[in-house]
């Protein structure tokens, strides 16, 4: 519980626990990384979407990589992210 009291707010606290993730090929707990920071209201970036985007697609995880794009849709401009573009490609062409 002290290490979540630590990382509350900390967008880039979060993202480098993410990316540890995704580099260490343990990119089937992302999406549960995700999600708690979803539920404490930690905001996103776009270095979070886009790890996140790209662990979907190494663990096949379609669905959840299309709801990521459905809230992409509602705030945030992709087109202005090459790296965000890719991995969401990636994912949806995958599919």
């Amino acid at each position: 519980m002290f290490l979540i009291r630590f990382l509350r707010k900390k967008t880039e606290l979060w993202n480098a626990i993410i990316s540890a993730y995704v580099v260490n090929g343990c990119a089937d707990n992302v999406s549960k990384i995700y999600k708690q920071m979803k539920l404490l209201k930690i905001p996103t970036d776009t270095l979070t979407v886009t790890d996140v985007l790209s662990s979907c697609s190494s663990v096949g995880s379609y669905d959840f990589g299309s709801l990521i794009h459905t809230e992409l849709e509602k705030k945030r401009p992709v087109q202005s992210n090459v790296a965000l573009q890719s991995a969401l490609s990636t994912v949806l062409e995958t599919r």
